[in-house]
């Protein structure tokens, strides 16, 4: 008997079918909770990316809003302008007027607050404003002392810059980066263990098979390979079903953003894995559950079962 019609991929496959039809509630239990736990490696991966990808959103757009005193006059605005014009570490300057703070309140509340849009106190509350478009490549810890710098020209009343609190963030996610990996092995080392207490079940019900195929004299590996590429194809089928699950989960949380974050536009910047990834992710999953059979079929050594058989006759 030749070991490559033994371990034929159809052979291997037809023995894979076999055995969901005599024990198919253990294999669908199986993939069940296989599926859930790459569910929540792939949520977790996901969900770190897209935080990374809102903070580059906002490390792409760093700006520095300086609000004007009520009583400034319009030469002190001309002098301030010419003033931070004059500082390298910003590109551009665009004077806000109370009527135009007003509009951008409007266009972004109107949903929001529509009672709010005919108040005529609010467009006089609303203070004019210098808004600062930064170089690429300013550190964020030249923001303090650059915001130190212009609070201290006349007519400021206030400086204001989100990378001060996006870096508060981003330590935020670096901790959240951390506490993932450590949550996605504990969860790779118990996918390894459904996978082998699994292939476990269905070595003891082909125990049969395996004492014929040792006694007509079939290798290790001709008995071993079934059972990997058993496991290799439930991790596979389980990862499929966990990038479907995660992708509701992408979907959830996108609806979530887009309620809470119009000011930001989070909901933009929340996407699901690319298509090479999710090939990735499916061959992880084959390779884990492939990794699980090995280490339960490594002890398999020729000879075993039939072993076994003979010793519990004398």
């Amino acid at each position: 008997m030749k070991g490559m019609e033994l371990n034929s991929l159809k052979q291997m496959f037809n023995s894979y079918i076999r055995s969901w039809k005599t024990n198919g509630i253990n294999h669908v239990t199986t993939l069940i909770v296989l599926s859930f736990a790459f569910t929540i490696i792939l949520s977790l991966s996901t969900l770190t990316l897209n935080l990374e990808r809102i903070l580059t959103s906002w490390g792409k757009n760093t700006e520095i809003t300086v609000y004007l005193s009520d009583s400034v006059e319009k030469s002190t605005i001309s002098n301030l302008e010419m003033q931070l014009n004059k500082i390298s570490q910003i590109e551009s300057t665009k004077f806000i007027t109370k009527k135009d703070a007003h509009l951008e309140f409007k266009e972004q509340m109107s949903q929001y607050a529509p009672e709010l849009m005919d108040d005529e106190d609010l467009a006089s509350a609303l203070p004019q404003s210098f808004r600062l478009n930064l170089k690429p490549h300013v550190e964020s810890n030249h923001l303090a002392s650059l915001s130190e710098k212009i609070s201290s020209f006349a007519g400021v009343d206030e400086v204001s810059y989100g990378q001060q609190w996006v870096s508060q963030y981003s330590a935020i996610v670096e901790g959240f980066k951390k506490s993932g990996w450590f949550i996605n092995l504990t969860i790779l080392l118990s996918s390894l263990f459904i996978v082998g207490n699994a292939i476990r079940m269905s070595i003891s019900q082909k125990r049969e098979e395996i004492e014929i195929l040792e006694l007509v004299g079939a290798t290790n590996n001709m008995i071993r390979v079934p059972f990997v590429f058993e496991g290799a194809l439930t991790g596979g089928l389980a990862s499929a079903m966990a990038i479907t699950l995660s992708y509701l989960v992408v979907v959830a949380e996108r609806e979530i953003a887009s309620s809470i974050g119009f000011f930001w536009n989070f909901s933009q910047q929340i996407a699901f894995l690319d298509a090479y990834k999710l090939v990735l992710f499916i061959l992880f999953g084959s390779l884990s559950g492939a990794l699980g059979s090995y280490l339960c079929v490594r002890k398999l050594n020729s000879g075993w079962a039939a072993s076994r058989r003979l010793g519990g006759s004398h």
